[in-house]
């Protein structure tokens, strides 16, 4: 009886070392597959944090790219702005002594951009420049008075010429400036050509 008692502790004490040792064994087992598995996927999908920063770059390219192109078209309206300003100037033929209406565009409305206009068309003779201008109220009158270098009287000029040429030069400011007449002066003095001399008072009107 008291060896089948021992027997039994023996068998007994075998049984609990071989079942601990088995549940061990199923559990070092598990973890490893789970720690098997968890590197995998780590491995397969990357972080959130990197498809933000996959993104972010993809997104600062494209802004970049985007970002000439929009100055690119800026700087195209900023030119067409620019050359929106047009000019009226007016030029005459001799043999019927008819003036023909005229638009340019320009960077900015100027008597100087009207005369370059007109000394290119042979109304008035190369050299002429503007002095000074402005648009001022004389008398409740919007007047431009404009003073001319010398080089504006030509004394070559027939009467007829010197005519159409005075009118030509009047209806163009008078026309591009929205003014009702000009007071004309040649280096301070009032004009005095070969054939049209205009006293003090005296303006030009669109004709």
């Amino acid at each position: 009886m008291k060896i089948n008692k021992k027997i039994r502790m023996i068998l007994l004490s075998t049984a609990l070392v071989f079942g601990s040792m088995f549940l061990t064994a199923c559990q070092d087992g598990k973890n490893t597959a789970n720690s098997k598995d968890q590197t995998q996927t780590s491995q397969e999908k990357p972080t959130n944090g990197e498809a933000t920063d996959e993104n972010t770059q993809a997104d600062h390219e494209k802004n970049s790219k985007d970002k000439p192109s929009q100055d690119q078209s800026k700087d195209q309206k900023d030119t067409s702005k620019a050359k929106q300003a047009k000019i009226v100037y007016y030029t005459y033929d001799i043999n019927t002594e008819k003036l023909s209406e005229n638009t340019r565009s320009v960077d900015e409305v100027s008597v100087g951009n009207i005369v370059r206009a007109l000394i290119e068309n042979k109304v008035l003779q190369p050299g002429t420049e503007v002095n000074s201008a402005k648009v001022t109220d004389l008398d409740g009158v919007r007047t431009l008075v404009v003073d001319m270098n010398d080089k504006f009287v030509n004394f070559d000029q027939g009467a007829t010429s010197e005519s159409l040429s005075l009118r030509c030069f009047a209806n163009s400011v008078v026309k591009t400036f929205k003014v009702d007449q000009v007071k004309l002066s040649v280096n301070g003095k009032n004009y005095s050509g070969g054939h049209i001399a205009l006293k003090d008072g005296e303006y030009l009107k669109f004709k």
